[in-house]
């Protein structure tokens, strides 16, 4: 019935283990604060997008029509070659705000607040 003695080489995992938390907890902040930053900066293009629309090109301003995939395709045909039409932009509708909204597990995995 003797008391075990505390060695070097469980002292060593304690530490080894607690820096493996703490640089885990860090880049999972880190990729957070990604996300938010990228969030970010798409509705900032997108704001941009729908005010460079409305100005136009010339005096003609640009058609944006919200579109939620959920219901219909937008009626575009891409293809290899063909010229991009520009008299109207399709810009989807928000996920949370779409006929068919994503359920909880995939708003969860797509870090989406609740």
């Amino acid at each position: 019935m003797g008391v075990e003695q505390v060695t070097l080489a469980d002292w060593l995992m304690v530490i080894i283990t607690i820096l493996v938390a703490f640089i885990s907890l860090m880049a999972w902040h880190v990729s957070k604060l990604i996300a938010w930053l990228t969030g970010a900066i798409e509705s900032h293009s997108s704001i941009m997008l729908r005010l460079e629309a409305k100005r136009g090109v010339g005096e003609e301003p640009i058609k944006v029509v919200w579109w939620d995939p959920t219901i219909e395709t937008p009626p575009i045909n891409r293809k290899h070659g063909d010229e991009a039409d520009i008299n109207c932009i399709y810009s989807y509708v928000p996920p949370k705000e779409r006929k068919c909204p994503p359920n909880l597990l995939v708003r969860w995995l797509s870090g989406e607040p609740n």
